[in-house]
């Protein structure tokens, strides 16, 4: 089994060093109408993590959470930001630039999914009782955790998810540990507190779920009301300062990447939405598989998700449990229950649903683990050393797909060399997705909100032509239904004109004010 686990962290760590430090090339020039942008504006980091990560490298230049004008930037998660900042800092140090900082949160994310899987381990010795075969189940544990491509590029996306998962494995496996017997100490509660702030700090929905799960614990007894207050007036007191300086910042406490993607969901949208929750939520518990928004892949690996607990069902019994550990998991288990219904009621982000749900993964690592120290003796090798292989291949095909197959994932590093070679650099840019294009471009702002507070406030009262003239942007860079869906009486004006050269992409289009 040890053999096993060394196998699969040789193989993580070196497609992390391949993906960040490899020769990556750049796209056919064709695609960028003349300019070959790098791969890597394009993946692993994702447009959306683009985002955090400019506020990062302005952070640590010394221009606080501001985007490229000098906009405060309230919609990020506080946490992976002035993580990042330290990274970009230490780049920038060290002479290097934007690529040289992608290629950094790559490596950075590739170590964190180490530790995650490590925390998922260390979970799964703390969850199972002596007489159980714990050397299988954290194998098969950490084994899922480190050799899962949707969980590698969750974690090298950019945004906050892989430090989130990180630290809800971190707290869950402190849960089990500390609140094994009665009374839980001041001590203990002061770490629990310290963890629930930094995971809130984290994302800042998680204490929702910290909520739910602390308090079945606490009305079944597991942990005092003393401790469970000292817990969350520790865990307030770290959240607190981000809330107020948002407030201060815009009048709300409420960070703008919220108001951003909020809608209540219809007759109109319930469909769309409860199917893509639902397949988000399979993903989450098979994180194993690369599922993708796929329904066939989902299905696939729930049945074999099910014929595992059905094997391990006939399979050894006896304790397998630590006292106390079942509740500790299911308290867990309710709180994260209540992400999928608060955000498909309340967001329409659905692409995202997957990454709001993601802690469930945590517990389904440990699900996988427990049911494989269930299975038989004479066939726990086996099936370990073929879970190995599975994950290779299947996960290892999806890696090839995504990254290596010379694909462009969604068009905005086309967008972005666009800017950078054909127009006018002292001229304004508005992007309504602006992640890539923004980044790499710093005469471009950003139109949909997500870091830019007046125009998110522009936006939702339709006053996004108002905007564009106050900001004195001359150019507007998105895709073609975005432009004419949310500016659409400046394109109605006559006022606007496709820019002379085309993007070099399917959707894209370019538009300037007419001279």
């Amino acid at each position: 089994m040890v053999i096993l686990r060394a196998a699969a962290a040789a193989i993580a760590l070196g497609y992390t060093l391949l993906l960040a430090f490899g020769a990556l090339a750049g796209f056919p020039s064709s695609l960028a109408t003349g300019m070959a942008f790098p791969y890597l504006s394009d993946q692993p980091v994702g447009e959306d993590g683009y985002y955090l990560m400019l506020v990062a490298w302005n952070l640590a230049r010394g221009e606080g959470l501001t985007a490229n004008f000098g906009e405060v930037v309230t919609g990020i998660q506080p946490l992976m930001t002035f993580v990042l900042a330290g990274v970009a800092w230490m780049v920038q140090l060290l002479g290097g630039g934007k690529f040289e900082f992608a290629r950094a949160m790559i490596l950075f994310g590739g170590l964190n999914a180490f530790v995650f899987a490590a925390l998922v381990a260390r979970s799964m010795r703390l969850a199972l009782h002596e007489d159980a075969d714990r050397e299988s189940a954290v194998t098969i544990a950490f084994v899922g955790a480190l050799l899962s491509f949707y969980l590698f590029r969750t974690f090298t996306y950019g945004l906050e998810t892989g430090l989130y998962l990180a630290l809800v494995a971190a707290l869950v496996g402190a849960t089990l540990e500390r609140l094994r017997g009665a009374p839980v100490s001041m001590p203990s509660a002061l770490a629990l507190g310290v963890l629930v702030g930094l995971c809130g700090l984290a994302r800042i929905d998680f204490g929702l779920v910290a909520a739910i799960a602390f308090g079945i614990l606490f009305l079944r007894g597991r942990i005092g009301f003393a401790p469970a207050a000292l817990a969350g007036v520790v865990a307030l007191a770290i959240t607190a300062p981000w809330f107020l300086w948002v407030r201060s910042v815009s009048g709300t406490f409420m960070p703008s990447s919220g108001p951003a993607q909020a809608s209540l969901i219809d007759w109109g949208s319930a469909a769309g939405r409860s199917e893509t929750m639902l397949l988000s939520v399979a993903q989450n518990l098979a994180p194993w598989a690369p599922i993708s928004y796929d329904p066939l892949a989902a299905l696939a690996a729930m049945v074999c998700a099910g014929a595992l607990l059905a094997a391990a069902a006939r399979g050894k019994k006896g304790p397998l449990w630590r006292p106390g550990a079942g509740l500790t998991l299911s308290a867990w288990a309710i709180g994260l229950l209540a992400l999928p219904f608060v955000y498909v009621t309340f967001f329409w982000a659905a692409h995202f649903y997957a990454r709001y749900t993601a802690p469930m993964a945590v517990l389904a690592l440990l699900a996988t683990g427990a049911a494989a120290a269930r299975l038989p003796l004479r066939a726990r090798a086996p099936f370990a050393a073929t879970v190995v292989l599975l994950l290779v291949s299947v996960n290892g095909y999806a890696a090839w797909r995504a990254h290596h197959s010379g694909g462009v994932s969604d068009g905005h590093s086309v967008a972005a060399g666009y800017v950078a070679a054909h127009l006018p650099k002292d001229a304004r840019v508005g992007a309504f997705q602006s992640g890539v294009v923004g980044f790499y471009n710093e005469n471009v702002i950003n139109l949909d909100g997500k870091v830019n507070v007046e125009a998110l406030a522009a936006m939702r009262a339709k006053r996004v032509e108002e905007y564009l003239d106050k900001a004195g942007i001359d150019f507007v860079i998105d895709w073609e239904g975005v432009i004419y869906g949310l500016m659409p009486r400046a394109m109605a004006s006559g006022a606007w004109e496709r820019c002379p050269l085309p993007v070099g992409n399917k959707e894209t289009i370019c538009v300037r004010r007419k001279p």
